[in-house]
């Protein structure tokens, strides 16, 4: 069904019965009657009945427009619809005024005006004001129907005051929507011109920051040449030292071994001039004082050979690994930053570090059946990073036994506070990454 049928029937009926066309007017109504009782529209049917009562009313049928009236009372009271019960009992009592049936009139005039009252309706308490004013007039009680007349014209008066209350505001509302629109005009283009000087301000201030990232990475750049010539001054004057102590002990080492070279001539002196029985404590005096003094040449010997010996890791790592050429069936790719001051690295940090190395050679050689190994050495910050990978079978780090091998490579770790990392995977090779603190 289509809702709005049935109220377009009900327009219809009511624009006939203004027209005074009542045949119209009530065959548009039963169609809306029809469609009313077939889907139990209550509130429809009630205005059906309404609307007939007014036909039956104009065409001077008082008592059956009465009938339709009361019809129509009854359902409005079940859809609740109080507004047209209002208008309803005012039909009533309109029919009963007709019919000069006064006390009926006031009956249900009060109560129109109850219901007004309750709902506070000033049209509809007017409204009742004016029917019960009529009736006490026609009654002759003229006073009780003035009474009844000026709350009428208050009540009439007050819904024509909010009537042009309520054009005022309208027009003020236009009024001010208008202002409104003006000053929205406004505000849109100061916003733009906010937002042109905060551009503006924004491109000032990228322009001064451009500039002093500028001005700062020149300050950097000058103290890391700063920074670098002092580093170099530092290498310099350290190697200076260096070769002064070297000198120093290579002066050492000749000056005893000429006393070595003098004391071997004067005990060969004192063997041939002594023929006594104890030329041969004498000798063997001599030869004690000969054994120190080699004993003295070297350790000295020892110290001289110390930085060749352990200062210079890369330079050692090389030679091990053209000495091991032959053995290993995988090619080693190295790649050791030239940058790093082996130095001023501890001894014992290089010394560790090259015997890692060899364990880890050896095992890849024995176990991994690789063909590639890596080895990867730089310093970042204050921490000597060392890397080792190779593409053999690999392990899980979590399932290898520590057999002697990485038992032993994992002490060597330990004793220069280095912190190792095992990310190796199996048949994903070998990857383990070192990080000693040089500090």
């Amino acid at each position: 069904m289509n809702d709005e049928l049935p109220w377009i029937y009900t327009i219809l009926s009511d624009f006939y019965l203004k027209g005074n066309n009542l045949k119209l007017a009530k065959l548009y109504q039963d169609s809306c009657m029809q469609i009313a009782k077939k889907f139990n529209l209550d509130d429809l049917i009630g205005l059906s009945f309404n609307n007939y009562g007014e036909i039956n009313f104009m065409a001077k049928k008082s008592h059956e427009a009465i009938s339709n009236f009361k019809l129509a009372l009854d359902y409005y009271k079940k859809s609740g619809n109080t507004g047209n019960r209002i208008v309803t009992l005012h039909n009533l009592a309109k029919a009963y005024i007709l019919l000069n049936m006064l006390d009926s009139a006031g009956v249900y005039s009060n109560i129109s005006l109850a219901l007004a009252l309750k709902f506070m309706n000033n049209d509809k308490i007017a409204k009742s004001y004016q029917l019960i004013s009529e009736v006490n007039y026609k009654k002759n009680e003229f006073k009780e129907a003035y009474l009844y007349y000026e709350q009428y014209k208050t009540f009439n008066d007050s819904v024509y005051l909010k009537q042009n209350m309520n054009i005022a505001y309208a027009m003020r509302e236009i009024h001010e929507t208008e202002l409104k629109e003006k000053e929205n005009l406004i505000l849109k283009n100061e916003n733009q011109i906010k937002k042109y000087q905060i551009k503006y301000a924004q491109r000032q201030s990228l322009l001064i920051l451009i500039a002093a990232i500028f001005l700062i990475a020149i300050g950097v750049f000058s103290f890391y040449n700063m920074k670098k010539r002092k580093e170099l001054q530092l290498q310099i004057e350290t190697q200076r030292l260096l070769s002064e102590k070297f000198n120093i002990k290579e002066k050492t080492l000749i000056e005893t071994e000429r006393e070595l070279h003098s004391l071997t001539n004067e005990i060969i002196g004192v063997a041939k001039s002594i023929k006594s029985k104890d030329a041969k404590a004498v000798l063997t005096s001599e030869v004690e004082i000969l054994k120190e003094l080699d004993k003295k040449m070297r350790n000295i010997q020892s110290l001289l050979k110390a930085p060749t010996e352990i200062a210079h890791f890369r330079i050692k790592l090389v030679a091990f690994l053209l000495q091991q050429k032959n053995i290993y069936n995988f090619e080693v790719i190295s790649n050791i930053d030239p940058d790093i001051q082996w130095n001023f690295v501890n001894p014992t940090i290089q010394t560790q570090l090259y015997r890692i190395t060899q364990l880890l050679l050896q095992n890849t050689n024995n176990h991994a059946d690789a063909t590639e190994v890596g080895i990867n050495c730089y310093i970042a910050g204050n921490k000597l990073n060392f890397m080792y990978y190779d593409d053999g079978i690999g392990y899980n780090p979590h399932e290898m036994p520590k057999d002697k091998g990485l038992a032993e490579i994992y002490n060597r770790m330990y004793s220069i506070k280095g912190n190792i990392k095992d990310e190796s995977k199996q048949y994903s090779g070998c990857q383990i990454s070192i990080e000693i603190p040089l500090i």
